[in-house]
């Protein structure tokens, strides 16, 4: 298969590429505020904090990244069909990485606090109930500590 070239069409189109100087990962900024990441799930030993795509990206590589697969929604941005973590998913997600994310800690609980009134109960629930035992325990250490209730 061909590798696509992403970044040079978003380019072309009118939108801001940028590499990170230390792990090469490719962000996408379009003029009206949209930052497009990409990620790639992490297995086995997987020691590589970015992997290079067939997209002509590079994307960060993470953990845990099947919830945010399995509860993923579908939007229309600009005439494209974009999978996307549903709401409930993120949070959740953010809550069973949290104690891995150094100095980004603060600011993804400050995220997870903002959005928790407008989550969906049922949803949310039903993430919960997919998680396998070390992620719930890691999720339900973080609702413990920021004081969160389902």
């Amino acid at each position: 298969m061909p590798q696509a070239k992403l970044a040079a069409l978003a380019r072309e189109d009118g939108y801001l590429v940028e590499s990170d100087r230390l792990t090469g990962v490719t962000k996408i900024y379009s003029t009206a505020g949209l930052e497009i990441e990409f990620l790639i799930g992490k297995v086995g030993a997987g020691l590589e904090d970015a992997l290079k795509t067939n997209l002509g990206v590079t994307a960060q590589a993470l953990r845990h990244m099947e919830t945010l697969k399995r509860f993923a929604v579908t939007v229309d941005y600009e005439g494209l069909k974009v999978n996307i973590p549903s709401p409930e998913a993120y949070v959740v997600h953010k809550m069973t990485v949290n104690h891995e994310r150094g100095k980004k800690q603060v600011k993804d609980a400050q995220a997870i606090e903002r959005l928790w009134p407008y989550l969906d109960r049922n949803k949310l629930g039903a993430v919960f109930a997919s998680l396998a035992k070390k992620e719930r325990s890691y999720a339900n250490a973080f609702m413990e500590e920021h004081h969160l209730a389902l």
